[in-house]
């Protein structure tokens, strides 16, 4: 695709749009002369655009029409392009992102698989940015099955703003308490890449 489209942050007009749409059978050509992949591949790669009401591309497909594995890869392709930073969009917390698939779930999106993968990955998905009551600033790491909404948390950064080192590790159910003497609790998730923290750094 013309890297001057891909990055445009304008309103694209109607032929941009078109031609912009034309990644989906792009993609799938790409796959089908890549040796090694299986055969339904570039098949399914130009469904994950197709949407649950029939308003989708390339062939507005509907419903079951779609597919299971189309349907699943409609959410995801979803939820990696809301919490990923376009040129013409600022990236969202997991949990905003989260929140706006359920709400197009069985318009846009299959409902019951909406459900199913907001179950799966959790409230607060690996590697949320989260903010605590405290004012510190940790990472998910782990989720707590029975309790969705008191992850593991790694503490990088303090309530100022500086960096912690070593960091500290914080398992919510177990309800540690702040400084003040109240139990940690997750206030509110940022974006990603809002606190830029190398994977390595975490594990050294």
């Amino acid at each position: 695709m013309p890297t001057g489209l891909i990055e445009k942050r304008e309103r694209l007009s109607e032929e941009e749009l078109g031609a912009l749409r034309k990644h989906v059978e792009h993609s799938a050509d790409i796959l089908r002369e890549t040796s090694g992949l299986p055969s339904t591949l570039p098949e399914l790669a130009l469904l994950h655009h197709e949407r649950h009401d029939g308003s989708g591309y390339p062939k507005k497909l509907k419903g079951k029409e779609i597919g299971l594995i189309g349907s699943i890869a409609a959410i995801v392709d979803t939820f990696a392009a809301l919490t990923s930073r376009r040129p013409y969009a600022d990236a969202l917390a997991p949990s905003t992102a989260l929140s706006i698939l359920y709400k197009h779930r069985a318009t846009l999106l299959d409902g019951f698989l909406v459900e199913q993968f907001i179950r799966c990955i959790g409230i607060f998905p690996l590697g949320s940015i989260v903010e605590l009551n405290s004012g510190e600033t940790g990472i998910v790491i782990a989720q707590n099955l029975a309790k969705r909404l008191q992850p593991r948390i790694m503490i990088v950064r303090d309530a100022a703003g500086a960096e912690l080192k070593p960091q500290k590790l914080l398992d919510l159910s177990r309800e540690p308490k702040t400084a003040a003497g109240e139990p940690y609790r997750i206030r509110k998730t940022l974006e990603y890449g809002r606190v830029p923290v190398q994977a390595e750094a975490l594990f050294s």
